[in-house]
């Protein structure tokens, strides 16, 4: 079965309270799912393309799950869902749910 991650591209404004409370619960919302963090906005370096713009704001973020399914069950979660806002109100950017390579 191949595995589904979660990447998403966004422009993070200065952290507030809102940003710090949606990074300290999103690991609980991961667990039950099988979910886990890849990369969390770690440094990045553009080799191609045209040039990303505001790339000091700019944060990448993967997670792995176990399959499509699973990210996506995480993404429509309760627990995910009550705190999303609290990103979105904070965070410019886009989010995808990809299928991986099957095993």
């Amino acid at each position: 079965m191949a595995k589904g991650y979660f990447i998403a591209d966004m422009l993070a404004g200065a952290p507030n309270e809102e940003v710090l409370r949606y990074r300290d619960q999103v690991m609980a919302t991961l667990t039950p799912f099988d979910g886990r963090f890849l990369s969390r906005g770690g440094a990045w370096q553009q080799v191609e393309g045209n040039p990303i713009a505001e790339t000091a704001k700019r944060r990448f973020v993967m997670l792995e799950f176990p399959s499509v399914a699973k990210a996506r069950a995480w993404y429509d979660s309760p627990a995910y869902q009550a705190i999303l806002p609290l990103r979105l109100r904070n965070m410019d950017g886009s989010a995808v749910i990809i299928e991986g390579v099957p095993d």
